[in-house]
């Protein structure tokens, strides 16, 4: 007879391991969807989620610069099913980022490649926004998947993504020329000329549309905001590390820089590839974080301070932490019993964390609370055929209005 593996044998295979987590946190993500009082976004998730819903009944929509081109063309199918369907469309871009990050731990033989999942969807600013309506877990998911082809060789692909980028998030310009210099350094020339692919195509669907092929320069929407929102710490983003990373993710991001300096520091594992990893890898989170720290510092582009901007590279950082994860690997080559201890001690403070920061599923807030009763005056009363003046578009949508409509909002 032949010996079946036993089920834990099974369930802990690293394959089955990463579909049944991905499978868990499509289900409580989905339920969490479905079930929460709030939605992490507020405001800003509803006219995200406006602007993408009637994209296809006002066209002009697919070119809104604060609302985001890439992320409207591809979310409007979705969001035709309502806000359900808009979230739905952000937990399969989470769980596809996920999945991005194992195989790139992966790629890099990095030892315990599926905590990268667990890194990602349990960092608490990432796990609220998961389910939301936001175009931070869109960014994540094309910087990710840019990574991961420009380690699989797939140049022209990698640079049509970052190309791209500035599409689902306006800050994702400042990868452009991260990747031009890799490129240049690979020695690879035409993919170069495609980083300019998505500007030429979106720009020329401005100029047919408007006759502005600048438009992403001239109607840029980040400008003024120090007089309404000011500045801020240059340690802002530093001092939130639990709201955006959490404890458990921050220490291995921490290491995790540690040994790719090592890495680098070192004749037996530095080399070409050794250097373009640690470069691909731990720049463009580096950049963007520290880019966001410095606009909010001196109060420009907009910047308002917002933690949630930094869900775009956790899944950058999730793999940068299974690095760091792997370099205490060695202290426990004779200690195997105390290397378990330490994987469900982690595992249990990312599971935990996201609960300690936040009240989940989420609740209302008071603003929302008397919103809410206005918009149900609305609806009682049956005024919603006069317009409406209002700045929070949780108003229109819990009144049923839309707010493109000129005879009904403003």
């Amino acid at each position: 007879m032949t010996d079946r593996p036993g089920f834990f044998q099974y369930l802990f295979k690293e394959k089955n391991l990463v579909r049944g987590l991905l499978f868990l946190l499509l289900l409580y993500f989905s339920y969490l969807a479905v079930f929460s009082e709030s939605i992490y976004g507020y405001s800003d998730l509803y006219t995200h989620y406006f602007i993408s819903h009637y994209a296809f009944k006002y066209p002009h929509l697919f070119l809104n610069h604060w609302g985001k081109p890439l992320f409207i063309a591809l979310s409007a199918p979705f969001s035709q099913m309502g806000l359900i369907g808009l979230q739905f469309f952000n937990i399969l871009l989470s769980l596809a980022s996920a999945y991005l990050a194992f195989l790139i731990c992966k790629e890099l033989r990095l030892k315990y490649a599926w905590l990268s999942i667990l890194l990602l969807c349990s960092a608490p600013i990432y796990f609220v926004m998961a389910y939301s309506g936001m175009t931070e877990i869109l960014f994540g998911f094309v910087l990710i998947l840019a990574v991961f082809m420009f380690i699989k060789e797939k140049y022209i692909f990698t640079a049509v993504l970052v190309s791209l980028i500035p599409y689902a998030r306006t800050e994702g310009t400042v990868f452009i020329p991260l990747f031009a210099f890799a490129f240049l350094y690979k020695r690879k020339w035409l993919p170069v000329l495609f980083l300019f692919s998505g500007f030429i195509f979106y720009s020329t669907l401005g100029y047919f549309y408007n006759g502005n092929f600048l438009w992403f320069f001239n109607e840029n929407p980040y400008t003024g905001a120090y007089d309404i929102y000011g500045k801020g710490s240059l340690w802002h983003f530093t001092n939130s590390y639990a709201e955006i990373f959490g404890f458990g993710l921050t220490v291995l991001i921490l290491l995790g820089f540690i040994a790719y300096i090592l890495q680098l520091a070192s004749k037996k594992t530095r080399n070409s590839f050794s250097f373009l990893e640690a470069y691909i890898i731990l720049l463009p989170p580096l950049i963007y974080f520290a880019g966001h720290s410095f606009v909010w510092w001196k109060g420009i582009y907009g910047s308002v301070g917002l933690t949630r901007v930094m869900a775009g590279i956790i899944p950058l950082t999730a793999v940068i932490g299974v690095k760091g994860f792997n370099l205490l690997l060695p202290l426990f080559e004779k200690h195997k019993k105390a290397l378990i201890v330490l994987v469900i001690f982690l595992i249990g403070l990312l599971v935990c964390q996201p609960f300690v920061i936040y009240k989940i599923p989420l609740v209302n807030g008071p603003e929302e609370n008397v919103l809410d009763e206005v918009s149900a005056w609305i609806r009682r009363k049956k005024i919603d055929d006069h317009k409406i003046f209002c700045l929070n578009q949780y108003v229109f949508y819990k009144a049923g209005v839309n707010p493109f409509d000129d005879k009904k909002a403003f």
